[in-house]
């Protein structure tokens, strides 16, 4: 789970002296060429990895949106799951009340009710 709504919390790679509201060290060119490096072997990797992931992912959504279930709709539940049950109904009605303000064939339905 990912960390609180609201928290400003990061995770620091590279410590330094200087406090949290301070400007960055001055670093020597020689002193940024090894961070860039020390990055680049860090990230490239897990940047493979997401691709990876990313295609992965684009297969399972293929695999269900052929069996005809849209990949709209798995995301949306999956976002419902991530809600507290206030939460998630607290969408829903929003979601239906906005349909029902916008939606031509709903506006009509109601029209001829009167």
């Amino acid at each position: 789970m990912g960390r609180p709504k609201g928290s400003k919390n990061t995770v620091r790679l590279v410590s330094s002296d200087v406090g949290d509201n301070g400007p960055p060290p001055e670093l020597s060119d020689d002193e940024m060429k090894a961070m860039l490096h020390q990055a680049i072997m860090e990230i490239a990797p897990r940047k493979k990895d997401l691709r990876e992931l990313a295609g992965e992912l684009r297969q399972v959504y293929k695999m269900f949106k052929d069996q005809g279930l849209a990949k709209k709709d798995i995301d949306f539940a999956l976002t419902l799951g991530t809600l507290s049950d206030a939460e998630a109904v607290t969408r829903y009605t929003r979601v239906t009340k906005i349909f029902t303000w916008t939606h031509p064939a709903v506006q009509a339905e109601l029209f001829a009710a009167e």
